[in-house]
């Protein structure tokens, strides 16, 4: 038996968290984005649903939506690691570096996803054009 991330008889963001979380382990992203979507509903600033409907976008190729809802989620928790982390190698993918360096250089701590993050920022930067 699979175990739950949300406890069943929840409502509101949480039951729409868990039926997403629910439909992904299903392998259906239609009804995902859709509970995900209800989750913003009820509360536009929710952090776990940004994070859900970004990682989404990502697989989908939509770089710009992804990081859009990574930017909000970031708003309510700017100084979670791992959020700066997964923002900065959103926008290297997309071609965006110096905001990427910004964000690195401005989060705090050692966690392994900023560490990461430094280290893909330093090893594949392009050299400054001149």
């Amino acid at each position: 038996m699979r175990r739950r991330l949300f406890p069943a008889g929840l409502g509101g963001v949480d039951a729409a968290l868990r039926d997403g979380h629910d439909a992904l382990a299903r392998r259906d992203f239609a009804g995902a984005r859709a509970a995900f979507e209800r989750a913003l509903a009820a509360d536009p600033l929710h952090g776990a649903a940004h994070v859900a409907l970004a990682e989404l976008d990502r697989r989908e190729g939509r770089l710009d939506a992804a990081i859009a809802h990574y930017r909000s989620a970031l708003a309510r928790l700017p100084d979670e690691p791992g959020l700066v982390a997964s923002l900065a190698g959103l926008l290297m993918d997309a071609g965006d570096w110096d905001d990427a360096r910004f964000l690195i250089e401005r989060a705090s701590g050692d966690s392994p996803a900023l560490a990461a993050a430094r280290e893909r920022l330093a090893r594949l930067r392009p050299p400054a054009q001149d």
